[in-house]
């Protein structure tokens, strides 16, 4: 009895000492060589990677798949990469922007310069719409880059009802992005020919600057609006992705002007991986740079700095569409 009592003593304690789930060990580690080797920002944005690992590593052994998650949390904040996330299969952990980045109090209201009768025409997905404005101003508000690929005849035939003589304006406020190639088809209306619309650089090795050299991305325009119209885009803390890449394209028109407030960021496209908890992980893989080779990853500046603020909100006044309104009526 006394041996039986001292073989129960001993299995008690090594079932103490034994972790209940051991699952979540090591994914820290594991999940911070590949983004070592393959996430492409580490220099543009001045991370130092090495000493990410040594502040989290302890925290990140932990057997708790909630004390993983806000080490995952903290990391990825670091970052500054809303392409970056994590996914448990019941929660996303993806960057949490700063609140000075969200464009709090932006006022659509476009009634007062809607010419009479109200004339709007949206393409099918109704992502897309276009509005006749007075003085021979056409507005067009694109919300989404998402899917699907816009039937870019479709949009042709409703601009061709419009009269854009005055100017145009595009609105991407709010945009979060999409797919690129509704990019190239939007940008079709405003070029003949072909045109070097941005570069990518592609990672090749685990050298944190180890890329391709640039690789042009090229579009063909269609040559619908001619580049004596003076196009005004509006953009805001929240043009992200897809719609950043658009803004950080036409900055490069001699025709185009960017009035509102500094864009979101976000310069490549993603992949997702397998860690060995079953989590999954998002993260970019290029950099893309516009025609100027300058970097689209942090965002792009307006070349008219409006930025609206609570007295214009209390006002239900939107001061970035009326200065693009009155820059195109005094150009």
């Amino acid at each position: 009895m006394k041996i039986k009592a001292i073989l129960l003593v001993i299995i008690a304690a090594l079932w103490a000492c034994t972790p209940i789930d051991d699952r979540h060990r090591n994914v820290f580690e594991f999940w911070w060589k590949e983004m070592d080797c393959k996430y492409p920002f580490f220099i543009q944005k001045n991370i130092d990677w090495d000493s990410i690992f040594v502040a989290y590593k302890e925290r990140a052994q932990s057997s708790e798949a909630g004390e993983l998650e806000i080490v995952f949390q903290e990391v990825v904040d670091y970052l500054r990469d809303g392409h970056c996330c994590i996914n448990t299969g019941d929660k996303t952990i993806r960057y949490r922007l700063p609140t000075d980045t969200i464009d709090k109090f932006a006022y659509y209201d476009i009634t007062e310069y809607v010419a009479v009768p109200l004339k709007r025409l949206y393409n099918r997905d109704s992502t897309l719409y276009v509005v006749q404005f007075k003085d021979n101003i056409t507005y067009i508000h694109y919300g989404s880059f998402n899917f699907p690929v816009i039937d870019i005849d479709e949009v042709i035939n409703i601009i061709n009802k419009f009269s854009y003589a005055g100017g145009m304006i595009i609105d991407i406020r709010g945009n979060r992005g999409g797919q690129t190639q509704n990019i190239g088809e939007l940008l079709s209306l405003f070029f003949s020919g072909t045109k070097i619309i941005w570069y990518n650089r592609h990672k090749i090795g685990c050298g944190h600057g180890d890329f391709t050299d640039f690789v042009p991305q090229r579009a063909r325009g269609r040559g619908i609006i001619p580049n004596s119209i003076t196009i005004a885009v509006l953009t805001s803390g929240e043009t992200y992705s897809a719609a950043n890449y658009f803004a950080g394209v036409v900055r490069n028109f001699p025709n185009f002007v960017l009035i509102g407030t500094k864009t979101g960021g976000g310069g490549s496209w993603t992949t997702t991986s397998v860690l060995p908890n079953g989590w999954t992980f998002t993260y970019p893989v290029a950099q893309a740079y516009d025609a100027q080779y300058r970097s689209l990853e942090r965002g792009v500046e307006p070349d008219i700095k409006v930025e609206a603020t609570p007295l214009w909100y209390a006002k239900h006044y939107d001061i970035v569409l009326q200065t693009a309104y009155k820059y195109l009526l005094d150009r």
